[in-house]
């Protein structure tokens, strides 16, 4: 949607169309696009930051959610290079020093790494 948002806003800026940018029907249709959460999510974000509910502050709210959004997700994904004290892989639990932490092995039920 962020995208989205930019090439509306990029173009109206270039046709001389500001004024569809404020809170008419445009705004409208696009607040319809989100979900209940990001609705009252974004209309905080506008009461504390005292912004004027228009397209061009959805979309700097939405460009901002979204850089959020991919902070977390690359904390909990572990892209961000930061290693935790214990995480799940793809071969199962690990200690802080990265090593597999032994299980069970689920064919011969013995304790050792898989």
């Amino acid at each position: 949607m962020a995208d989205f948002l930019d090439v509306i806003v990029i173009n109206l800026k270039e046709a001389r169309r500001k004024g569809e940018l404020g809170n008419g029907s445009l705004y409208t249709k696009v607040q319809k696009k989100m979900t209940g959460t990001m609705l009252v999510n974004s209309s905080r974000w506008v009461f504390e930051e005292k912004k004027v509910e228009c397209v061009e502050t959805l979309r700097e709210w939405i460009i901002q959610e979204a850089e959020f959004q991919t902070v977390v997700a690359e904390t909990l994904c572990g892209r961000t290079g930061k290693q935790r004290d214990s995480s799940h892989t793809f071969f199962g639990w690990t200690s802080g020093s990265g090593k597999p932490v032994s299980t069970n092995c689920p064919l011969c039920k013995k304790d050792h790494p898989v």
